[in-house]
């Protein structure tokens, strides 16, 4: 497939998730990405402890493979 065509694609699917209901993934874990991110406390399990409700959503529709590649993909940690 050619650029346009996959970016066409991507966008299409994130509309249809959208309309289902379902945040894209990175946006589910717009409060852990920030955490990781910015916030500067002191230890990760601190940040997997305030983050637990929002990683315990976006598992329910995502794998852990997906949610740890988006986590390393958006955040320096």
């Amino acid at each position: 497939m050619e650029k346009k065509e996959l970016e066409r694609l991507e966008k299409h699917i994130a509309d249809v998730i959208r309309q289902s209901g379902v945040k894209p993934l990175r946006e589910s874990l717009n409060k852990t990405i920030f955490l990781l991110s910015f916030c500067g406390l002191k230890s990760m399990q601190k940040v997997f402890d305030e983050a637990f409700d929002e990683i315990t959503e976006a598992r329910k529709y995502r794998s852990w493979q997906r949610i740890t590649d988006c986590l390393n993909e958006n955040t320096p940690c």
